[in-house]
């Protein structure tokens, strides 16, 4: 790295760590933020950044990130709206109770694939957002990319592609087998599910091949 890049790097650093103790993660819009440290948001804010590296096609497409009420042991969720706007919600009664957060994130649920960290629940809704994306990107008006997201038309795609390529049968079983019970829900759950587990199967290691 030269000295001018470690300057630039510096500089995004030092801006982003201002922009959490404002209450925006990342640069995004962030609301009802209140009770949650400043250190927990560090966090967010790395993972968010390492994600958006990942997957830059997402950037400058979350418009909010907002703590809210969630179900119970729901960390986080990945909305859209009927005008296509991405948001992050996060479930505030677990973010601003650290003790909760990292009980939850050590001890998962068996419903789930295991995830590992919280760049593993958030890859998870990134994952959702890139389905998301693509149907945007590939439809040619807001109400088709709104039935498209809605019959999980490319997430099917790729579990069914995926499936066929490892020889094995798409039934409740093999989901729950293969990647988790989670996965059973639909094709779009199945998808994200096997892209941000560590567990490793043939069918997990296919479908991350997308």
């Amino acid at each position: 790295m030269s000295y001018n890049d470690w300057v630039e790097w510096k500089n995004n650093e030092i801006s982003r760590a201002l922009a959490v103790r404002n209450g925006n993660i990342y640069g995004i819009k962030t609301t009802n933020g209140q009770g949650v440290s400043n250190e927990t948001k560090a966090v967010l804010d790395k993972d968010i950044h390492k994600l958006l590296k990942e997957y830059p096609v997402l950037k400058g497409r979350i418009s909010e990130i907002s703590f809210t009420e969630l179900s119970s042991n729901e960390i986080a969720s990945a909305r859209i709206n009927k005008n296509l706007d991405l948001a992050l919600k996060l479930n505030i009664n677990i973010f601003k109770n650290e003790d909760m957060l990292h009980g939850l994130i050590e001890n998962e649920n068996d419903m789930l694939s295991p995830e590992g960290s919280m760049y593993g629940y958030l890859k998870h809704e990134f994952t959702h957002f890139l389905e998301y994306q693509y149907a945007i990107d590939h439809s040619e008006t807001v109400d088709q990319a709104g039935n498209d997201i809605g019959t999980s038309k490319y997430a099917n795609e790729i579990l069914d592609d995926a499936i066929n390529n490892c020889g094995l049968t798409k039934s409740d079983d093999i989901m729950e087998a293969q990647i988790s019970k989670y996965a059973t829900y639909n094709s779009s759950e199945a998808i994200a599910e096997a892209n941000s587990t560590i567990k490793e199967t043939v069918l997990i290691k296919e479908i991350k091949k997308w």
